[in-house]
């Protein structure tokens, strides 16, 4: 086992591999495999969490609450190009690519309390509600979000 991480009174977390063997941590930092060469992607006082490179290497899909509440946003590897895709009252989380990297699914809270999963185009266009559950029991089919 190896240490990467070692910054005093840093939260590393949620690290992730890329397609060509970089690490991307909950700082959102981007880094060789054995730790080095790290960069830092975002620079805001925000949380920005549950980074995801796409399959082709070219961008990530992250969550961030620099907007007042937690929304899904996507940058290009090196950092620039960071778009906001989603728009709401409610928390959206845990992003993550199709295979294809056409698209993304995320989970979003709705109002009464509960869990929606949605699938969109990597640009943010054309939100639909897969589906909805309740501590696992609970299923139900939607058709698309506001």
């Amino acid at each position: 086992m190896q240490r990467l991480t070692s910054a005093k009174n840093k939260w590393d977390s949620s690290p992730t591999w890329s397609p060509d063997a970089k690490t991307d941590t909950s700082e959102i930092s981007i880094a060789d495999s054995d730790g080095s060469n790290v960069i830092r992607l975002t620079q805001n006082n925000a949380d920005d969490w549950y980074p995801e490179i796409s399959p082709d290497g070219t961008q990530i899909v992250f969550m961030s609450d620099r907007d007042g509440n937690r929304e899904i946003y996507t940058m290009d590897i090196d950092g620039s190009n960071q778009k906001r895709l989603t728009v709401n009252d409610v928390a959206d989380w845990n992003p993550s690519w199709f295979a294809d990297g056409s698209k993304l699914i995320f989970t979003s809270e709705n109002k009464e309390d509960f869990f929606d999963i949605y699938m969109m185009n990597k640009d943010g266009s054309f939100q639909v509600i897969s589906f909805c559950y309740f501590l696992e029991l609970y299923l139900c089919f939607r058709l698309a979000k506001n």
